[in-house]
């Protein structure tokens, strides 16, 4: 029995330009000891500390983009990477990336699908990354973890991982530590040492970034008010939408409001790109390939390998799916796809299936048991199922066919060769190079390109993690004056915004005059057809207000009296000008502040914390130098 293919190619790339002449990727970049002494009476505590640490990670690098930078030369065979000069090592990757499949797939409701598996493959890339920058952090600042520290953490707070394996629940499937205890110390725990160590070492360092965090007396009180502080009104609107509907004005009055207002119709530098878009997904290679490592397991089995260590060798099904002992009961909604579960439900148990074919791939399985709870069939499989994904040979000819359109257009043509090569071009049309690109979103290498490219120029070839680019710079509009024409639309629409606001005061104000002579609101309203009454009770200071929506300025006013009755002046707000009368003042409860102050505080305070540490990786992130590798490393 060979050992199963490769994991199969996923880019995580932050959108890197890649040039043959450099063999791979571009290296220039688009853009205290007390507490651990007291551990013992503070597990809940240090518990957090642990699955914190894990999870803070995972949360900040989330999407994370790094930029490579640094020389031009291949990595090191087994090198995914450099941090800071700092080698980072393909097992290590390996191995972070089991341990990352192992605590998520299980909670999974069926197979991986791609999408999972490139975040989880992104995830933990990140996740090292942030890592080598934490523990050279550490470094920095002279920390030491003693082992007494290491072994307090280790004896009294389990990892997730740990916490979570059925030797170590109680009957009530609760978490025993005097069962774990008892494993640790008959047990070789010089990998869980390391492990800890790092842990701790991280708390250290996150105890002097947070040392100063603290909320002010002003925070507390501002943050209770906005979460608690109610007070009721009446208002009258003048709704915007209910004005000029059929309104269209002339030219003449848009040329004369045009020319009062010609800096903020300023247009800034505008660019067009041509480009071609090469998608990502498996060829039929990879579909043969896929089919080829299921037929090899099956005639392994035919000659008696044992089916749970086939599984166990080839399948990419999630643990919940191996069967014995880590294998879970499924219902038939649980099972996907519909060919597994069809299987399941219809195959005698204990026989293996034929081969079963899916959209995800080809699956081989064994019905374990089956039983019915609570009235629901469920069932037990052994699965044996290997995915068809995308291979690092197919990406790999993409990028070559990037290339071979890249290196066409640098002397001749760009919609020429996209032609010859039977490449489709789309085009963004005139865009500022700033914001969004039709077709391309936010690639940070294309915006590079937008803002540095000379027109006719065409760029080396971009990659995302779902598709090959390929840029051409059509076009630079330079910044300045438009004619009418041009923005009319725009003109039209800001003019008549202006028209309506202006209507709209004057018809409130005519409210609020008939208000001040003592009629109440309700009957003011009344003079006016589109005027809209209506009552808003026990609203927050802060958020979305039923019949009102979002009006910061006329709930700021409302918030600020300290008695009933009419508002002085009219309100210009978002959807409408206002003429309101407060119903019920907020009032501060003293008493209601004073039994929720602490807990507000600590809310407060971790918040700011994770701020602080969000912020300051971020620094740490932009000021690196990371030298990614990746590609290389596949590649030998």
């Amino acid at each position: 029995m060979r050992p199963p293919r490769a994991v199969p190619y996923n880019a995580m790339s932050s959108d890197r330009p890649v040039d043959r002449a450099r063999g791979g990727y571009s290296a220039k970049g688009i853009t205290g000891m007390a507490l651990f002494e007291t551990m013992r009476e503070n597990t809940k505590i240090i518990l957090w500390i642990t699955v914190a640490a894990f999870v803070l990670l995972i949360f900040l690098a989330w999407g994370a983009d790094f930029a490579t930078g640094g020389g031009p030369g291949r990595g090191e065979a087994g090198v995914m990477a450099r941090v800071n000069g700092e080698r980072l090592y393909d097992r290590e990757y390996s191995d972070a990336l089991e341990q990352a499949r192992q605590l998520y797939e299980p909670q999974l409701e069926g197979p991986p699908d791609e999408e999972f598996l490139l975040m989880l493959r992104a995830n933990t890339w990140s996740q090292l990354i942030d890592r080598k920058l934490l523990l050279q952090e550490a470094r920095r600042h002279d920390i030491v973890v003693t082992d007494r520290e290491v072994a307090t953490a280790l004896l009294y707070n389990p990892p997730p991982r740990l916490r979570a394996n059925p030797a170590f629940l109680n009957e009530q499937g609760q978490f025993d530590m005097q069962r774990y205890q008892s494993w640790i110390s008959q047990t070789n725990t010089a990998a869980l040492e390391r492990e800890y160590r790092e842990l701790v070492t991280q708390e250290k360092l996150r105890m002097i970034l947070l040392a100063g965090v603290a909320v002010s007396e002003e925070e507390l009180r501002e943050t209770w008010l906005d979460r608690n502080q109610r007070a009721s009104l009446a208002f009258v609107q003048i709704p915007y939408v209910a004005l000029l509907r059929d309104a269209a004005p002339d030219d003449a009055a848009l040329e004369q409001f045009l020319s009062a207002r010609r800096a903020e119709f300023r247009q800034p530098e505008r660019v067009r790109l041509e480009f071609v878009r090469l998608p990502k997904g498996p060829a039929q290679e990879d579909t043969l390939e896929a089919r080829s490592e299921i037929q090899e397991a099956l005639q392994d089995l035919r000659r008696g390998d044992d089916f749970s260590l086939l599984v166990k060798s080839y399948s990419q099904a999630p643990r919940s799916r191996w069967g014995e002992e880590e294998g879970v009961y499924l219902s038939r909604e649980e099972l996907r796809p519909p060919e597994v579960a069809q299987a399941a439900f219809s195959l005698p148990v204990g026989q293996v299936s034929d081969p079963l074919t899916s959209a995800d791939g080809f699956h081989l399985l064994r019905v374990v048991d089956r039983r019915t709870e609570d009235g629901v069939e469920k069932a037990k499989i052994a699965e044996l199922f290997v995915p068809i994904r995308m291979s690092y040979e197919t990406n790999y000819a993409l990028q070559e066919r990037a290339l071979d359109l890249a290196d066409s257009t640098e002397a001749g043509d760009f919609r020429q060769a996209a032609a010859s090569l039977g490449l489709e071009i789309q085009d963004t049309g005139l865009v500022d190079p700033q914001g969004f690109l039709p077709g391309l979103g936010r690639l940070a290498a294309a915006k590079e390109f937008a803002l540095r490219g000379r027109v006719g120029q065409s760029s080396r070839p971009i990659e995302a993690q779902d598709a090959w680019y390929v840029l051409h710079l059509a076009q630079r509009q330079p910044a300045g004056d438009p004619p009418l024409s041009d923005i009319r639309r725009r003109v039209v629409n800001r003019y008549l915004e202006e028209q309506r606001r202006h209507q709209a005061m004057d018809r409130a104000e005519a409210i609020l005059e008939l208000c001040r002579t003592g009629v109440p609101l309700a009957s003011a309203a009344g003079i006016d057809s589109v005027a809209r009454y209506d009552v808003a009770e026990d609203v927050p200071r802060q958020g979305f207000v039923r019949g009102l929506g979002r009006e910061p300025k006329l709930l700021g006013l409302v918030f600020a009296a300290r008695e009933t009755g009419l508002l002085p002046r009219m309100v210009v707000g978002q959807m409408g000008v206002y003429v309101a009368e407060v119903i019920r003042p907020a009032v501060f409860d003293e008493q209601a502040f004073a039994a929720g102050r602490e807990q507000l505080r600590r809310e407060l305070v971790q918040e700011k914390q994770s701020r602080v540490i969000n912020d300051w990786l971020t620094e740490l992130r932009e000021k690196a130098r990371i030298e990614d590798f990746r590609p290389v490393v596949a590649s030998t």
